[in-house]
């Protein structure tokens, strides 16, 4: 019984690898271009709530996204009183800040997002 073995050669190796490496870096770049293509796909709408005469962050705020009077997202101010909602479809939408306690309710409509946009909406509220 004969064995068959082979001696793999440097250059065969060298070959080899330079493949892998082009076919790496390809597909590295593939997966980049979805990822951008995604970002500009969609854009985000981001602000702070604070206190209209002292200018101080509220936190805690619960921040409601509205499309076509519909809540499509929900978060709350963090202790700065910043607030963020990002992967947002490109349209018109409106944004209500539930009544704090001691403030009044505060709401902005007709908020355009723009693809790969980020656009800043404050809400400086007034106190009861």
């Amino acid at each position: 019984m004969a064995l068959n073995i082979r001696i793999f050669k440097k250059k065969d190796i060298m070959k080899k690898l330079s493949v892998y490496y082009v076919l790496s870096a390809f597909l590295f770049c593939v997966s980049c271009s979805f990822i951008d293509e995604e970002y500009e796909r969609h854009g985000a709408i981001y602000g702070i709530v604070t206190d209209r005469i002292s200018g101080d962050p509220i936190s805690g705020v619960n921040v409601t996204l509205l499309l076509s009077g519909a809540s499509v997202k929900n978060t709350t101010t963090d202790s700065n009183g910043y607030y963020r909602f990002y992967e947002l479809d490109p349209g018109q939408y409106s944004i209500n800040v539930s009544r704090p306690v001691g403030y009044r309710t505060d709401r902005k409509n007709d908020i355009t997002v723009k693809v790969g946009e980020e656009t800043p909406v404050n809400f400086p509220l007034e106190r009861d």
